[in-house]
């Protein structure tokens, strides 16, 4: 099986930067795998949904979440205003 997360430097698709008072963090985004949540946080990215929001989670050596505007992880919304199903991959891992 072909994991595309043990190839970053080959691999395809958009990245992104997401800019921090910590420093920039460079995410690649798997629009393959995952094709309606890397257009839903393009977009969102793009129109400055994200500007300005938190880490609402962050657990040392292991994870952040953020994103949302409420700053809690209870709120947002999508490019289509409603919720869409979970995407997931047995190609990626964490």
């Amino acid at each position: 099986m072909e994991y595309p997360q043990l190839d970053l430097e080959n691999a395809k698709g958009p990245k992104a930067i997401i800019q921090t008072n910590h420093g920039d963090i460079e995410v690649k985004l798997f629009e393959k795998e995952a094709p309606m949540t890397v257009e839903n946080f393009v977009r969102l990215a793009k129109k400055g949904y994200y500007d300005g929001t938190t880490f609402h989670r962050v657990i040392s050596d292991f994870m952040i979440q953020g994103g949302d505007p409420k700053g809690d992880g209870t709120g947002g919304e999508s490019i289509w205003g409603h919720p869409f199903e979970d995407e997931f991959s047995n190609k990626l891992f964490n």
